[in-house]
């Protein structure tokens, strides 16, 4: 579905104000995007998915690791962690 023109503008916006914020320890997927300066829209054609797809996915809270893979990479980055073990 397409978006109205208030709606691109109102994420604009969002964009141009995360921008400017820092990225705290315990961030979203949104608040990752967004700070990239992507929109859904933008980041649904990156990723060849359908704009709902992204929303799905940044609503999800358990995403698989190939996913959150693929979404970082879309926005120029590359996803890693580190596992640690108790002596």
């Amino acid at each position: 579905m397409d978006s109205s023109l208030d709606d691109i503008l109102a994420e604009l916006q969002t964009i141009e104000e995360a921008q400017s914020e820092p990225l705290s320890e315990d961030f979203s997927l949104v608040q990752l995007r967004l700070k990239r300066g992507v929109t859904q829209v933008q980041m649904a054609k990156r990723l060849g998915k359908a704009q709902s797809t992204i929303a799905r996915i940044e609503k999800n809270r358990d995403n698989l690791l190939s996913t959150l893979e693929a979404y970082v990479e879309a926005l120029g980055g590359k996803l890693s962690f580190d596992v640690e073990f108790p002596n």
